[in-house]
């Protein structure tokens, strides 16, 4: 932690420097400033959605929740996690996604393939979140099949006339 809290310090000496032989008193950038508190705000806020994921996930924990409750977290927070991690992502090249000088031997920088998979699973999810999608997988889940249809009757209007799979005496 201190190896680290030292390099942090170095680099910011070291980036400073120029600044102050060259005499700026301030070299306050508007946009670099708003995507620095972005990409902190949204790095942070992915960590403490991923710790609700993890900490759920512990079994002692996951077997005092319901199964609403659990499978709100895993699913749809598990989701939003996947979001803000991927706007952290995005945040941090959104400059040198779009600038030439960043792909040298034509390869894209590192956090641009590290967007692919959380993207498509992001789109993947939107198409499914779709309402004529979402309707009939709906129907899917709750037991729903094409051309099959099951008959409730009463035990007392029971008859002989279809098979025994199609008709339900509940």
């Amino acid at each position: 932690m201190v190896g680290f809290s030292e390099a942090e310090l170095e680099r910011n000496v070291t980036e400073s420097d120029p600044e102050v032989k060259d005499g700026i008193e301030t070299s306050w950038v508007e946009n670099q400033v708003w995507r620095m508190e972005l990409y902190l705000s949204f790095g942070i806020l992915a960590l403490g959605v991923l710790s609700l994921l993890a900490v759920t996930s512990l079994p002692s924990v996951g077997n005092s929740l319901n199964w609403r409750e659990f499978s709100f977290v895993q699913s749809r927070l598990g989701y939003t996690a996947l979001a803000i991690a991927t706007l952290h992502t995005v945040t941090f090249g959104w400059d040198r996604a779009f600038d030439p000088l960043s792909y040298p031997y034509y390869l894209p920088p590192s956090f641009i393939l590290e967007l692919v998979l959380p993207c498509t699973v992001l789109l993947g999810r939107l198409g499914l979140a779709l309402p004529c999608v979402a309707r009939r997988l709906a129907e899917i889940r709750r037991g729903w099949e094409s051309g099959r249809q099951v008959h409730f009757q009463l035990p007392r209007e029971a008859t002989n006339g279809g098979a025994p799979e199609d008709i339900s005496n509940v």
